[in-house]
């Protein structure tokens, strides 16, 4: 198993909250689409609490070579 954990720096005023449309549901529609791809077994996000601008996604890969090939598709 590969943990992926890609970090996202964003702009201080985006609206991370699940109550409105935001940098919330773009996050989430990339973890629902990562799920699709071959070999990936789990994707989940959260926000910093040190830096309330910077979210963390994780992703479990069966192996490296999915997490290569999804890299490299992007």
């Amino acid at each position: 198993m590969i943990l992926e954990i890609r970090i996202l720096n964003l702009r201080p005023d985006a609206d991370v909250n699940k109550s409105v449309a935001s940098a919330y549901d773009v996050v989430h529609s990339s973890c629902v689409h990562t799920l699709t791809r071959e070999g990936a077994r789990y994707a989940y996000f959260g926000r910093s609490s040190e830096q309330p601008a910077t979210m963390c996604i994780f992703i479990g890969w069966d192996n490296l070579e999915n997490s290569n090939e999804f890299a490299s598709s992007l």
